[in-house]
């Protein structure tokens, strides 16, 4: 059954939470690895046009691609193979995990964890808007450095 809208917010919301937490568990076991936030690949923070065209439409573009391949194709593809929810969920999460490989094992790991939250948000809400909002809105944390502001310093 769907999910009325207001629940699928609820959902999205709980989802984006275990994301946050994700976040800091992993900058706090895996420091040396998340602490990392890339060797001149992103844009500096600021408010220049190309950071801000960045931080909106290259982040909505991201969100929108990974949560097509990640939940929808992955969806799809994995259930003609099998039946099994909690294999669906595994697989997809690891494929989603992998495709960040470039970024380092600790992402690997955390991409894969969010790959198990968004692919139940996705099962469980039948929308895959909802996933997309939650990833742009989890990218937007991150590569806006606002939750990096918020860990303790070293």
């Amino acid at each position: 059954p769907l999910l009325t809208l207001e629940s699928r917010w609820i959902c999205a919301a709980i989802a984006l939470v275990l994301m946050v937490i994700v976040f800091y568990v992993s900058s706090w076991l895996l420091p040396q690895w998340t602490h990392n936030t890339g060797s001149g690949v992103y844009l500096p923070v600021g408010s220049h046009g190309l950071y801000v065209f960045d931080m909106i439409a290259g982040l909505a573009l991201v969100a929108l691609s990974e949560e097509l391949l990640g939940r929808r194709v992955a969806f799809r593809i994995l259930s003609l193979c099998t039946s099994r929810r909690w294999m669906i969920i595994v697989i997809s999460s690891v494929v989603f995990g992998l495709m960040h490989w470039s970024n380092g094992v600790a992402n690997v790991l955390t991409s894969s964890i969010a790959g198990v939250v968004f692919m139940v948000l996705y099962l469980r809400t039948g929308s895959l808007w909802t996933c997309i909002a939650v990833h742009y809105v989890f990218n937007f944390l991150v590569f806006s450095h606002l939750l990096h502001s918020l860990l303790p310093a070293d």
